[in-house]
C-alpha cells in the first residue's frame, strides 16, 4: 500500500527548496494556484485540469471554466506526453482519468509525486516508471516577457543508455479574442472558427478565430492571436490527433493549418538518454502582428532565446521574492514549515491589498494623476506642491513621506490634505477570483504600456482593508491614510460602500434578474476592522488621534442608498432600502465630469455643488456609533436591517430578522476604546453636525433612562426601547439625506459624551452577560418575531429566539475585551468539548454539523393538522393543499417559501381565496412544517463554503488571533500562571489544527498553502486568497513580541517557542525591511542597534521613525531575549 509523505527538498536542475508530495495521486484530487509577480495567472488540478492565461479569464491560454470542469477537462486539456521506449509506449499521467480499475493495473510500478516551491510560482509533476526505469516530470511556471512557461524533463534511472521517442505538448489551446462566458456558453460553435496556423520557418504556433463570433451583419476581424512555441529546433506539430497517430504509427504528420478543431502544439523527439533531457514550451496570449514579428526575429535564434527565457524566468521568481520580502515575508527559523507558511501568508496578503512600492516613497508625478482622478480642480495647487518640493526627490522623481507631508501642510488647503491622507502608492494588489469562486472575476494590471508599475488598488472593502491590517505592521508610517480612506469612505448616515479602489468608492446597483445581485450594507466588518486600524494608529501616534476628534479633514461618501422610515422597516425588515436611481446617475456624471470626489457629500449637500463636506474624527466615530446602538435589540444584539448579513455571508437569511451578537462583541471593544479615546483629549467640548449632536445626545438620554436588564428581558419594553431609538435615527438620516451636514453645528461636552459611551456600554455588558449559554459558549445571532405593532410601527412586542452555537460568537466575543482571562480560558474549553469541534482536522467547523432531512421526509403534514382547514382544501381542489395516496397531506410544490403561498391564495377567485383566519392557519402550519424562522440562509442548506460541516479557515485563523490577543493580555495583566500557561497551550491547540502543521494527506494540499474551507471528510478548497491570510500574518508578529507601544517600537516575544530557534540560540526575521536576529540568554534582555547594545528591548523615538520610515539609517536589529 502506497503512503502518501511530504518533506522539503531540492529538484535536480532547479533553484531554491520545493515541498515534496510523494504519492500525491492516492490523495484527494486537490486545486491549487501557481502565483507569480507579473499578469500570468494558473490555476490547476494536482491530478490533471488547467486553465491559465494573463491578465483576466477573457486573456486564458486553456479554457477558464470553474474548478469543477477544469477538473473534467483533464483528459484533453493541458499538458499530454507519450513516451515510446521499444515497442512500449508509457503516457505518463494519463491513467489519472481512468476508471479505478484500469488505474489498478496501469500504476503497479508507478510512483507519482508532486513539488511547489516555497514562494509558489513554480509546481512540478513527477511520474516514477519503474519497469522502464525512466522519470517524466514536467512542471509550470512563468516568465513575465514571454508568458507562460511548461517545462519537461525525462530523466534515464538506470545505468545504461536508453533510446526513447517522446511526444509532448499541450491541446485544447484557447485562441485569442474569446471572452470565457462565450468559451463556457457556446464552445461549440466557438470551435468552428477556430483556425490554427503554423509559421513553419519559426516554428511558431499562431491560434486565432477566423472571424469574432458575431451575429451582426458587418465583419469582424480577430487580429490578435495567441502563441505557442518550444525551445527545441524539433518540427512543431498541430494535429489534434497526434496522440492517436503517435500510438498507431510512431510517426505524426506535418500540418500547416488546423481548421475547425481544437488546437494542439506537440513536438516528437528521439533521444538516446544517457541521464536526462529537457525542453521548454511557451504559451503567450493576445499578440498583434507587431509582437509577432518581434518574436519571429527572437526564435531565429533559440539558444539564444531559452537563455534569455530561462534568465526572464528567474527574474520572475526573484522579483516575487523582493514583492514578498517587501511586506516582511522571509523568517529563518528552524521551523521550516512555519517560515514558509508565513511567506505563503504574506504573498497572499499582497496580492490582494497590495503593498507599498519603493519602500513607500512618493511619485510626485503619480501624486499629480491621483489628485487628477479625485479632483481636477486641485490639481494646480497640487502641481505647485510638487514643484515646491522637486529639489528633494531622488532621480526618479521620488520624495520621502514625511518631507511631501510637510509640503502638503505648508498650503494649508484641508481638500489637498485630505488627499494626501488618502493617497497609498500601492501595487500588485487585484480583485479575488479564481474557478473556485466564479462569482468574483479578477483582473491583474501590474504595468503600463512602458512597463512601470502600476500604483493601483481595488476590491470589496471588507476584504481589502483586513489586508491593510496586516500590512500597517510592515507600513506603520500610513496607518493614518489607512485610517483615513476607511473613514472617508463611509457614508454620511455611518454604513461603508461595497467597494473601494485608489480612484474612489463604488456602489452595487440592483438588478432584479440576477440573484446575486442585492444592495445594502455589512455590518461587523466595519466596526471591527476599524477598531484595529485605529489601535494601530493609537499605538504609533495617540497623540495625533487625540486631536483628530476636533479637526475637520474627513469626508463622507454619498452612496445612493436610502434607509427606509422606522414604520417600513419594522413592516418589512428585510425591505430597509430604497435605491435612487437619480443620484446615481448625477454622481457618476459628476465623478467622470469633475473627478471622483462628486461621489462624496458636499458642503451644500446637493450632489456635484460645491465643496467636500469636511467634519471632524469625533464625527465620524460617534456616527459609527449611532448606526449600530439605534439598532440595538435589548437582550438580542444589533439589528440586521440593513438588507445585507455579516461576515458569514451564506447566513444572508439573518438580514431582517437576525440580531448580531457578533456586532455587539465588537461593539463593546470599539466603544470601550473611544471612551478611553475621548477621554484622553484635553477638549472640553465636541463641535458636531447638528443632526448628529441631536441624535446621539437623544441615543444618550434613552439608554441613560432605561434600565439596562429590564429591557433586555422585558419583550414590551424591549419594543418601546426599540421604537425610540429607531425614530431618533429615522430623524437623523432625514436631515443629511435632505441638506448634507449643513451649516447648522452644535457643541456637546466631553462629559455628556462619556456618560452616553458609558450608557452604552453598560446596556452591551448586560445583554452579553444574556446570551452567556448554558455549555459555556455564547449566541452569535438571534433572532426576533415582531407582534402587535401598530400602523405606525409603533408599540408591540419584541421576542428573541436563540440560534444554534456557532465559532463566529465565540470569536466576536474572545476578541470584545469583556472577559477575564479565566473566563477566556472557560469559552476556549468549552469550545474545545463543543459540537463544532472536528477531531480529524483537529479544528473547529462553523456551526455542528447537522443531517438535513431526506427528501420524502419534508413537506408531509399529519392528517390531525389540517382538521381546521379541510373545508379550504376541498374549497381550492388540493391546489394549495393535498393528499397524497396514503393520507398524508403535502403543500404545493411550488411554494418555495411562505411569500409564495401568499401570492398563490391573492390570486385564487374571490370565492376560493382562505379567510383571515384560514390564511393565518396555513401560514402557522407552513412555518411548523418548515420552521423557516430559524432558516439562516445558505448556510444551512449546502455542504461545502460557510455550508453544513464545513470549516472556514478565515474564521479559524480569527478564533486564533483571539485566543493570542488574550494570552497575551493576561501575561500583561499578570494574570495567574497557570491560567497564562493554559491559555498559551491553548492557543497553540488552536494553532496545531491549521494545515501547516498537518500532514498533506489530512490536509488535503500543501500544507503550507492557505485555502478557504474544508467541507466535511474532504481536503482544503479554494486556494490563495483567503482572509486566512491576515490573521495568521498578524498572529506570526504576536508571536515574534513585535509591538509598538507610546510611539515606541518593541521586542517582547512571551510566548514565542524555544523550538523555533536554531541550535545556535538564534532566529531571524524582518520588520520594515529591516533585519532582525533574537539571541537566546539566560541574562537579561538587551538590543543592539548598527552595533550598539544597551538593556532592554525597545528602540528610542528617533530608532522607531526611522525603522517605519524605511530609510535604510538602521542596518540591523540584534535582540538578546529571555524565554
Amino acid at each position: 500500500m502506497k503512503k502518501v509523505k511530504g518533506c522539503f527538498t531540492t529538484l535536480p536542475g532547479e533553484t531554491g527548496q520545493f515541498y515534496k508530495i510523494e504519492n500525491y495521486d492516492c490523495m484527494d484530487d486537490f486545486f491549487m494556484t501557481i502565483t507569480s509577480a507579473s499578469d500570468i495567472w494558473n490555476f490547476c488540478w494536482s491530478q490533471g485540469g488547467i486553465t491559465a492565461g494573463r491578465i483576466d479569464c477573457d486573456h486564458a491560454v486553456f479554457p477558464y471554466y470553474t474548478a469543477d470542469k477544469v477538473s473534467d477537462a483533464k483528459s484533453y486539456t493541458g499538458s499530454y506526453t507519450a513516451v515510446m521506449a521499444g515497442d512500449v509506449i508509457w503516457e505518463p499521467f494519463a491513467s489519472l482519468g481512468a476508471s479505478p480499475a484500469i488505474r489498478r493495473l496501469a500504476e503497479k510500478n508507478i510512483t507519482r509525486n508532486i513539488y511547489k516551491n516555497a514562494a509558489g510560482t513554480e509546481v512540478w509533476f513527477e511520474e516514477i516508471n519503474e519497469d522502464l526505469q525512466l522519470s517524466f516530470r514536467y512542471g509550470w511556471t512563468s516568465s513575465p516577457k514571454y508568458g507562460l512557461v511548461k517545462k519537461s524533463v525525462i530523466t534515464n534511472l538506470s545505468d545504461k543508455s536508453i533510446s526513447v521517442k517522446v511526444l509532448d505538448g499541450c491541446r485544447n489551446i484557447l485562441p485569442a479574442c474569446v471572452t470565457a462566458d462565450f468559451q463556457n456558453s457556446n464552445s461549440v460553435l466557438l470551435d468552428a472558427y477556430k483556425k490554427t496556423d503554423l509559421d513553419s520557418t519559426s516554428k511558431l504556433a499562431l491560434f486565432a478565430v477566423s472571424s469574432i463570433v458575431t451575429d451582426k451583419a458587418e465583419p469582424s476581424e480577430g487580429l490578435f492571436a495567441n502563441v505557442s512555441w518550444f525551445n527545441t529546433e524539433d518540427d512543431l506539430l498541430l494535429a489534434p490527433d497526434a496522440p492517436e497517430q503517435f500510438a498507431e504509427k510512431g510517426n505524426i504528420e506535418i500540418m500547416d493549418v488546423v481548421k475547425g478543431k481544437r488546437p494542439a502544439a506537440y513536438i516528437c523527439r528521439n533521444l538516446s538518454l544517457k541521464d536526462s533531457a529537457s525542453w521548454y514550451q511557451v504559451f503567450d496570449t493576445r499578440l498583434d502582428a507587431s509582437k509577432i514579428a518581434v518574436l519571429k526575429k527572437e526564435l531565429k535564434d533559440r539558444t539564444k532565446l531559452t537563455a534569455s527565457l530561462i534568465a526572464d524566468i528567474e527574474d520572475g521568481k526573484k522579483l516575487m521574492e523582493t514583492y514578498i520580502a517587501e511586506a516582511d515575508g522571509f523568517q529563518e527559523t528552524a521551523e521550516t514549515m512555519t517560515c514558509v507558511h508565513h511567506s505563503e501568508n504574506v504573498m497572499f496578503n499582497i496580492m490582494r491589498g497590495g503593498f507599498f512600492a519603493n519602500s513607500g516613497k512618493i511619485s510626485l508625478a503619480d501624486f499629480i494623476k491621483f489628485v487628477e482622478q479625485r479632483n481636477k480642480a486641485l490639481v494646480k495647487l497640487a502641481e505647485k506642491v510638487t514643484s515646491a518640493i522637486t529639489a528633494s526627490a531622488d532621480k526618479d522623481g521620488f520624495v520621502n513621506y514625511g518631507e511631501f507631508e510637510t509640503a502638503v501642510q505648508k498650503k494649508m488647503n484641508p481638500q489637498l490634505s485630505r488627499l494626501f491622507y488618502e493617497y497609498m502608492p500601492l501595487t500588485f494588489s487585484r480583485r479575488h477570483g479564481d474557478p473556485s469562486r466564479p462569482w468574483n472575476r479578477f483582473n491583474i494590471h501590474l504595468r503600463d504600456n512602458d512597463g512601470n508599475p502600476i500604483l493601483n488598488y481595488e476590491g470589496n472593502w471588507r476584504d481589502i482593508f483586513q489586508n491593510w491590517e496586516a500590512l500597517a505592521w510592515s507600513y506603520p508610517q500610513y496607518i493614518k491614510n489607512m485610517t483615513a480612506k476607511f473613514l472617508n469612505a463611509m457614508t454620511i448616515e455611518g454604513f461603508n460602500p461595497y467597494r473601494i479602489s485608489r480612484e474612489g468608492i463604488d456602489w452595487e446597483t440592483p438588478d432584479p434578474d440576477n440573484p446575486w445581485a442585492q444592495i445594502g450594507y455589512w455590518g461587523d466588518h466595519q466596526v471591527i476592522y476599524l477598531q484595529k486600524l485605529l489601535e494601530v494608529y493609537a499605538k504609533l501616534n495617540k497623540g495625533q488621534l487625540v486631536s483628530e476628534l476636533g479637526e475637520k479633514i474627513y469626508a463622507s461618501s454619498n452612496v445612493p442608498y436610502r434607509i427606509k422610515s422606522y414604520k417600513d422597516i419594522v413592516t418589512d425588515p428585510r425591505n430597509t432600502i430604497a435605491f435612487d436611481y437619480k443620484l446615481s446617475s448625477t454622481l457618476k456624471a459628476c465623478a467622470a465630469k469633475d473627478g471622483s470626489d462628486a461621489k462624496l457629500v458636499t458642503a451644500t449637500g446637493t450632489a456635484g455643488q460645491g465643496e467636500v463636506a469636511m467634519v471632524t474624527l469625533a464625527t465620524k466615530l460617534l456616527q459609527v456609533v449611532i448606526a449600530k446602538m439605534a439598532n440595538f435589540i435589548p437582550g438580542g444584539g444589533i439589528w440586521l436591517n440593513t438588507q445585507r448579513p455579516e461576515w458569514n455571508d451564506a447566513n444572508n437569511a439573518l438580514a431582517g430578522y437576525g440580531l448580531s451578537m457578533v456586532t455587539l462583541y465588537y461593539l463593546h471593544r470599539f466603544v470601550k476604546f473611544l471612551n478611553e479615546l475621548f477621554a484622553s483629549s484635553e477638549a472640553q467640548t465636541f463641535v458636531l453636525p447638528s443632526a448628529v449632536a441631536d441624535c446621539f445626545k437623544g441615543l444618550g438620554k434613552l439608554y441613560a433612562d432605561s434600565p439596562a436588564k429590564k429591557t433586555a428581558t422585558n419583550a414590551a419594553l424591549r419594543k418601546k426601547f426599540a421604537d425610540e431609538e429607531g425614530k431618533l435615527f429615522e430623524k437623523e438620516r432625514t436631515v443629511l439625506y435632505k441638506k448634507g451636514y449643513g451649516a447648522s453645528e452644535k457643541t456637546l461636552k466631553k462629559t455628556e459624551i462619556l456618560a452616553t459611551l458609558n450608557s452604552i456600554l453598560e446596556h452591551i455588558k448586560a445583554t452579553i452577560e444574556l446570551n452567556h449559554r448554558n455549555d459555556g459558549l455564547y449566541h452569535a445571532y438571534n433572532t426576533m418575531k415582531i407582534t402587535g405593532f401598530g400602523q405606525d410601527g409603533l408599540g408591540g412586542k419584541m421576542e428573541i429566539e436563540y440560534l444554534q452555537e456557532m465559532l463566529e460568537g465565540q470569536v466576536a466575543v474572545l476578541s470584545a475585551e469583556v472577559l477575564e482571562p479565566a473566563e477566556v480560558l472557560s469559552v476556549l474549553k468549552a469550545l474545545r468539548a463543543s459540537r463544532m469541534y472536528e477531531p480529524r482536522q483537529n479544528s473547529y467547523m462553523l456551526y455542528p454539523n447537522k443531517e438535513l432531512a431526506a427528501f420524502e421526509d419534508k413537506n408531509v403534514i399529519k392528517s390531525i393538522d389540517v382538521e381546521d382547514l379541510r373545508a379550504f382544501i376541498e374549497k381550492t381542489g388540493g391546489s394549495v393543499l393535498y393528499a397524497d395516496c396514503n393520507g398524508k397531506f403535502h403543500f404545493n410544490g411550488e411554494f418555495r417559501n411562505v411569500r409564495f403561498l401568499r401570492e398563490f391564495c391573492e390570486a385564487l377567485p374571490a370565492a376560493k381565496k382562505p379567510k383571515a383566519k384560514e390564511m393565518a392557519a396555513l401560514e402557522a402550519l407552513y412555518e411548523k412544517t418548515f420552521n423557516h424562522q430559524s432558516f439562516t440562509g445558505r448556510s444551512g442548506t449546502f455542504y461545502a463554503y460557510e455550508g453544513l460541516g464545513s470549516i472556514y479557515w478565515h474564521m479559524v485563523s480569527k478564533l486564533l488571533l483571539a485566543a493570542q490577543e488574550n494570552t497575551i493580555a493576561a501575561v500583561n495583566k499578570n494574570a495567574e500562571a497557570d491560567v497564562v500557561k493554559e491559555l498559551c497551550e491553548a492557543y497553540y491547540g488552536v494553532r496545531a489544527g491549521i494545515g501547516f502543521n498537518k500532514e498533506a494527506e489530512v490536509y488535503g494540499a500543501f500544507p503550507a498553502d492557505p485555502y478557504s474551507h474544508t467541507p466535511f471528510q474532504q481536503g482544503a478548497k479554494q486556494p490563495g486568497m483567503t482572509g486566512q491570510v491576515k490573521e495568521e500574518v498578524l498572529t506570526r508578529w504576536g508571536e515574534l513580541g513585535v509591538d509598538i507601544e507610546n510611539g515606541l517600537a518593541q521586542f517582547k516575544p512571551v510566548i514565542l517557542k524555544k523550538s523555533e530557534f536554531f541550535k545556535d540560540g538564534t532566529l531571524k526575521f524582518t520588520w520594515c525591511g529591516t533585519p532582525v536576529t533574537y539571541k537566546l540568554t539566560n541574562d537579561s534582555s538587551s538590543i543592539t542597534v548598527n552595533g550598539k547594545r544597551r538593556d532592554g528591548t525597545v528602540l528610542t523615538a528617533a530608532e522607531t521613525a526611522d525603522l517605519f520610515a524605511r530609510n535604510g539609517k538602521i542596518k540591523e536589529i540584534i535582540v538578546e531575549v529571555n524565554l
